[in-house]
């Protein structure tokens, strides 16, 4: 489960506009956000910093994730 979906709406973009912003395809963010795959670490981190939001608020499987101040 993760909630790009609902920052991504929240945020007033698009697939195509957080793809751009993230640096990957917008099928590429179709794809996590129905679950049909989980993306590699470093996408989840673009998209979460693309959202400014923290990388385990947008995808809860990575509480142990975190990035040092």
């Amino acid at each position: 489960m993760n909630r790009v979906r609902e920052f991504r709406i929240a945020a007033g973009w698009s697939q195509e506009e957080l793809a751009a912003r993230a640096k990957c395809s917008p099928s590429y963010v179709s794809r996590i956000e129905n679950g049909r795959q989980s993306g590699s670490i470093n996408v989840r981190v673009r998209i979460a910093a693309a959202l400014r939001k923290p990388t385990a608020e947008v995808f809860p499987d990575m509480d142990w994730y975190a990035i040092a101040p």
